[in-house]
């Protein structure tokens, strides 16, 4: 009798107890205690702060969390559900609009380039068109970034663009579709009259590795004897799209980079996974201060192992990895989970890589010939000049210095005859 009196209080009461042990963990353990002062103080934001619409909660969520992950590195940040989708956008190298590009030049939203074979060539936009109106919206005074958000939306519905075109002094409507956009990686590529290979990369998407490849092989059938390799002003991109660059360079099982995290033991190797596909040619890789995380591993990789030179200025110097988790509520948090190290051990984290061939530049300067790599190509000198107020004949001094360098290594490997 009492034995089962017992049990029956005694059962209970070991729940009670745990009960309240989880009850004061939840309490009192770090975690839970600052999410309670963080509460606390969202509270009192939303119930004082003079500009209601500015702080309901969503609002508040998103800027701590904003400032939470900046404050950790340069390079971990929180995405909002819309910042997110352009991340993707970005990174998938496709989106929804109507073709162009577009800049602020002397306070005026100016189309910059349309892109071929766009909605917007066919509707008949043109370089130097500038944008005054998004429908019924008046957008002169709008930024970029407004203007682009005005413009974008569902594919195959259309947006009527006010245009204002300086060149005619005219005003008129264009009905733009709005309809998939594809983001190439490959911007240019060219090849001079002995043989010297040019291809530039603008980032490191899902299909940077297809288009690079696809560019080699028509620079290999048209002659290519030595090649530059363009990656000024990339900010990387995918380390799956850098590593799937490298490895072309590469043998197969050949060590790539490691990436090393918190631990001692959680250390991933990448090496290639097919044999090179490309030939022994001399390579030289393009870098300025603005080539950063996977420009860095193609260009710091391929001189690591002796396969290229580095031409330019010292890169960025990311040598981090990011790890994107996507939250329920549609945002999402990217966090630096490791640093990546090259086959030697080297890691240019905070440092850089160092050209082995150094050229300066001086920064308007470089800023201009950025303009004209993007732009001239696509419109006649003219357009050119009017819109950007410089002609685009300016010399290229570090990819001049890449040939002149190629030029002698194919000088010095050619057979002499006796």
């Amino acid at each position: 009798m009492l034995l089962c009196m017992f049990k029956r209080l005694f059962v209970p009461g070991v729940l009670l107890l745990a009960i309240i042990g989880l009850f004061s963990w939840l309490m009192w353990s770090p975690f839970w205690q600052s999410l309670r002062e963080v509460g606390a103080v969202f509270q009192l934001i939303h119930r004082e702060y003079y500009d209601a619409d500015a702080v309901d909660y969503e609002a508040l969520r998103d800027k701590a969390l904003k400032g939470t992950l900046h404050n950790l590195d340069p390079y971990s940040r929180y995405f909002t559900k819309e910042d997110f989708k352009s991340f993707r956008e970005r990174s998938e190298q496709r989106y929804v609009g109507v073709g162009i590009e577009i800049q602020e030049l002397e306070d005026d939203v100016t189309v910059v380039t349309v892109f071929p074979g766009s909605s917007a060539e066919q509707a008949g936009v043109l370089p130097g068109d500038q944008i005054v109106r998004v429908d019924a919206t008046d957008v002169s005074d709008f930024n970029v970034e407004e203007v682009t958000d005005a413009i974008r939306g569902e594919e195959g519905q259309p947006v009527e663009l006010g245009l204002f075109r300086p060149a005619v002094d005219e005003e008129l409507s264009l009905e733009v579709m709005r309809a998939p956009v594809e983001i190439p990686s490959v911007l240019d590529t060219a090849l001079t009259d002995d043989g010297i290979g040019y291809l530039r990369l603008s980032q490191f998407g899902e299909r940077t590795s297809e288009e690079f490849a696809a560019a080699l092989d028509q620079l290999e059938r048209n002659g290519m004897q030595a090649l530059i390799i363009d990656l000024r002003n990339n900010p990387g991109g995918y380390l799956s799209a850098a590593k799937e660059v490298t490895e072309q360079f590469l043998d197969e099982g050949q060590l790539i980079v490691y990436t090393a995290g918190r631990d001692e033991a959680d250390r991933t190797e990448y090496v290639s996974d097919t044999p090179a596909r490309v030939g022994d040619y001399p390579v030289a890789v393009l870098v300025n201060h603005y080539s950063a995380s996977g420009s860095e591993i193609v260009a710091g990789v391929l001189q690591d192992v002796g396969r290229a030179v580095v031409v330019g200025e010292t890169s960025f110097g990311k040598g981090s990895v990011q790890t994107v988790h996507q939250l329920r509520f549609g945002g999402a948090v990217s966090q630096t989970t490791a640093l990546y190290y090259f086959p030697s051990g080297t890691s240019i984290h905070n440092k850089g890589v160092e050209p082995d061939i150094a050229v300066e530049v001086e920064p308007e300067t470089a800023r201009k010939l950025e303009v004209q790599h993007r732009h001239a190509d696509r419109m006649t000198p003219e357009e050119f000049e009017r819109i950007f107020e410089f002609k685009p004949d300016l010399q290229d001094a570090v990819r001049n210095r890449a040939e002149d360098y190629l030029r002698g290594e194919l000088t010095s490997s050619a057979p002499a005859a006796a």
